[in-house]
């Protein structure tokens, strides 16, 4: 999964943290942010989400945060 312009800090990171505010916005305007928009298809078929944190109707607002594990293809640190 290369994020961004930094692969190479992408190929050490065990897990991406990520708001539902920033990923909606990028993959409903692919045109404008084709790099990120590939860089969330990745993630959502490559990593797996193990939480995700959402606002409660009538107590909280916000966007739903998630934390997904990114499959590691390295050799052992």
């Amino acid at each position: 999964l290369g994020i961004g312009r930094r692969p190479a800090v992408a190929s050490r990171m065990d897990y991406l943290v990520i708001s539902s505010q920033d990923h909606q916005r990028v993959l409903e305007n692919p045109k404008r942010f084709p790099r990120e928009a590939v860089v969330y298809k990745q993630l959502f078929t490559q990593g797996r989400a193990i939480a995700r944190f959402s606002p409660k109707a009538g107590k909280a607002a916000g966007p739903t945060i998630s934390v997904y594990q990114l499959k590691i293809n390295r050799a052992a640190d």
